[in-house]
């Protein structure tokens, strides 16, 4: 992966703080208020992990941040922020808890919802997740807004965050979409874990598990896509590969919502596509099938979600939605 470096050494000390504050997304200037320093410096690489920006602080100076309800709904930012804690600390508040995380610990965050944060100096390493994303693999992953995961049960999670900033020279960039998914079900389970939730549940073959994801990334639009081809490709009995996704939304039902994300991003991507284009071209035999399964899980028809997508790109005001 190649990354883009900001290094405030190339500016004067007096412009370094507005330097980083004029940065676009997927910066944290332009969606959280924070307050300049007395002294400011930071050296940050952003990465692409797949659809999700991963961004390696190596050395900053702590700020104060806030995060509002009335920048959420403006600026569409609708991303967790996972923050491993490298070589510094957080404190803040959020759902209205207080949160307190040091070097090792990871600290989850929902930018649709308000927060305030404020960092020490250091290192850190964090990556903002597209909601759909994150969602896809840990559905209910908004509980966990503020919450900090300590050192000792991090552990797997952390270095599966920090792995990929640190390898960067390392990883193809079609490799890296791959990186984003581990994480999210190597946290997945650290998460399980820690609410008790697989405590009688059998052990993950994360290996399995890994490759099972892979394919299903890789062969979603297939309509004979099914359970059993991902058996004979991982080569694990059916039973067994069931009981990996035990505790989740179950195997056929991550290639569904697989292939539903895929139709939700065409919708924009292809406005000129026709919905029974859309649907065979995501894996859906029937665009009647896409209809009934992208209104139970988005709450509109697929229609409705592209007219709305589209007005909110361009600003428009949305008014009443054609009818699918």
């Amino acid at each position: 992966m190649i990354g883009l470096r900001f290094d405030t050494a190339v500016f004067r000390p007096e412009d370094r703080y507005e330097a980083w504050r004029c940065r676009g997304w997927p910066s944290l200037a332009p969606i959280m208020d924070s307050r300049e320093p007395g002294r400011f410096w930071a050296d940050i690489t952003t990465y692409a992990l797949g659809p999700a920006p991963l961004i390696h602080a190596r050395d900053m100076t702590g700020l104060a941040y806030e995060r509002d309800g009335r920048r959420a709904r403006r600026d569409y930012i609708d991303h967790y922020g996972i923050m491993a804690c490298v070589g510094c600390s957080a404190a803040g508040e959020a759902a209205g808890r207080a949160f307190r995380g040091g070097p090792g610990d990871l600290i989850i965050g929902d930018f649709g919802l308000p927060h305030r944060q404020i960092s020490s100096n250091g290192e850190a390493i964090s990556v903002s997740i597209p909601r759909a994303v994150a969602e896809s693999v840990i559905p209910d992953l908004w509980r966990w807004h503020g919450m900090v995961i300590p050192a000792h049960q991090a552990r797997a999670a952390f270095d599966c965050l920090c792995a990929p900033a640190l390898r960067a020279g390392s990883i193809a960039d079609e490799a890296a979409p791959q990186q984003l998914l581990l994480f999210l079900q190597v946290l997945k389970q650290t998460l399980d874990a820690l609410s008790g939730a697989v405590k009688a549940a059998p052990p993950l073959d994360l290996a399995a598990d890994w490759r099972a994801g892979r394919l299903i990334e890789s062969r979603f639009t297939d309509p004979d896509f099914s359970p059993a081809v991902v058996a004979r490709a991982v080569g694990v009995s059916r039973s067994k590969l069931y009981r990996l996704f035990e505790g989740g939304d179950g195997l056929m039902e991550r290639i569904r919502n697989r292939r539903l994300k895929a139709a939700a991003e065409m919708l924009v991507r292809a406005p000129g596509r026709s919905i029974e284009a859309v649907a065979l071209a995501c894996g859906f035999r029937e665009p009647r099938t896409l209809r009934r399964l992208f209104a139970a899980r988005y709450g509109v028809s697929p229609a409705d979600y592209r007219a709305l997508a589209l007005r909110c790109e361009t600003g428009r005001p949305t008014g009443q939605a054609s009818r699918d």
